[in-house]
């Protein structure tokens, strides 16, 4: 019987505890826009705890496009904390810092994955934990969405759950990477069992649609959308079973609740977002025009990272899309840095080059361009869960088994 590792039961412990954001189940714990502290989880400093034992141990090697993207962050926040003690009145020491760390913790989990994913037994490792994690995360959002005035992580919104995370858009964010990552990875873990692949990507799919989080539930649906035509493409039925499976349970859901449809919650959200997408004076519309109404402030290197609010409409609230939170805070080299890491993905030199088969390689096609609607209304750039999803898949090489 093999020893077990202690570097095993760190890695384990990340993916078990990946969701665990807010351990009080109070609807008052939110994020301070200037505190540090306020935005670390205790998964955090276990990935610090990783990657400095990993560095130690000189087994952290960082791609050059990784290398740029750090070098970018260093260089706005560096801008940042130049325009602050020129206009002081303007932005704070403070929140430029925290909104750097907030950047950097972020890239740490791109770092994190892209050391896991070079060793095949730490990354079913890292996989094993992040499958536990979606059942007992499942056990609380299933709980508190089944009883509502008994939710032990109360929500503030009626219709929504939160599971362990401080809104439900995080558990939606959660449940969309955490899917991509258990439907690329788990033939990894669990060989040919694709009944226990296919129920856990279903359970964490559902926390998509409990938090609420309309970007979330468009993209899930474009990436299976994806995946689905390019199995189709290619004739592979093991390619898109999966996805005719979750289309045919969620069409059967659908038809058999048709009489009460307009009852549901995530319904009528999804109503209202083609109600504001109509609307041309939404807030999110009115954030893009200022953005490229204002594009002598910005361009070419960008405000400095956390004062983006600058270039708002109302110079209160910051950018609530990755693209325009890139564009003003990182400026170009910014935009360039972040989508180099992004399309780095395709690179054609990689340490694992067999471990992901055909099926997965059209996963990771689907849940990366399906991102790009994420990224309309939402900062994944800052998300933990997309980044380690990025780094993970950007150290396979993704070829046909």
């Amino acid at each position: 019987m093999k020893s077990v590792r202690t570097i095993d039961i760190l890695i384990f412990a990340i993916g078990l505890l990946l969701p665990l954001i807010n351990l009080t189940g109070n609807v008052d714990t939110a994020i301070e826009a200037n505190n540090i502290f306020s935005r670390i989880a205790i998964v955090d400093i276990l990935v610090i705890f990783f990657l400095i034992n990993s560095f130690i141990a000189r087994q952290i090697n960082i791609s050059f496009a990784g290398k740029f993207y750090i070098y970018v962050l260093i260089f706005s926040c560096c801008l940042g904390l130049f325009f602050t003690a020129s206009d002081p009145g303007l932005s704070s020491y403070t929140g430029v810092l925290a909104e750097f760390a907030a950047l950097f913790m972020a890239f740490l989990y791109w770092i994190l994955g892209y050391t896991i994913a070079k060793d095949l037994h730490s990354l079913k490792v890292l996989i094993a934990g992040i499958f536990a994690s979606v059942y007992w995360q499942a056990i609380i959002v299933i709980h508190d969405f089944l009883f509502p005035t008994q939710q032990w992580f109360q929500s503030r919104l009626i219709g929504r759950v939160t599971g362990t995370f401080r809104n439900g858009a995080q558990l939606s964010v959660y449940g969309y990477m955490v899917t991509g990552i258990v439907f690329t990875f788990g033939n990894i873990l669990v060989k040919k069992r694709w009944l226990l692949i296919v129920i856990t990507g279903l359970l964490s799919s559902l926390f998509v649609i409990g938090g609420s989080r309309r970007t979330a539930i468009f993209a899930i649906s474009v990436a299976m959308a994806i995946y689905l035509f390019l199995g189709l493409m290619k004739n592979d039925k093991r390619a898109y079973g999966i996805v005719v499976f979750l289309v045919t349970l969620g069409v059967g859901i659908v038809l058999g609740n048709g009489e009460n449809l307009n009852e549901f919650f995530v319904v009528e959200r999804i109503d209202n977002a083609f109600e504001i997408a109509s609307d041309p004076d939404n807030f999110i519309f009115e954030q893009y025009e200022s953005v490229f109404n204002n594009i002598g402030q910005w361009f070419p290197w960008g405000v400095g990272i956390g004062r983006n609010y600058l270039i708002s409409p109302t110079g209160k609230h910051e950018m609530h899309s990755a693209y325009t939170s890139i564009l003003v805070d990182l400026g170009v080299p910014g935009f360039v840095a972040f989508f180099w890491l992004f399309f780095d993905v395709f690179r054609q030199r990689r340490s694992n080059s067999n471990i992901l088969i055909t099926a997965a390689y059209y996963i990771v096609i689907a849940f990366l361009f399906s991102t790009f609607v994420m990224m309309i209304h939402g900062t994944l750039h800052r998300d933990r869960y997309f980044m380690l999803y990025l780094g993970l898949v950007s150290r396979v090489y993704l070829v046909k088994s």
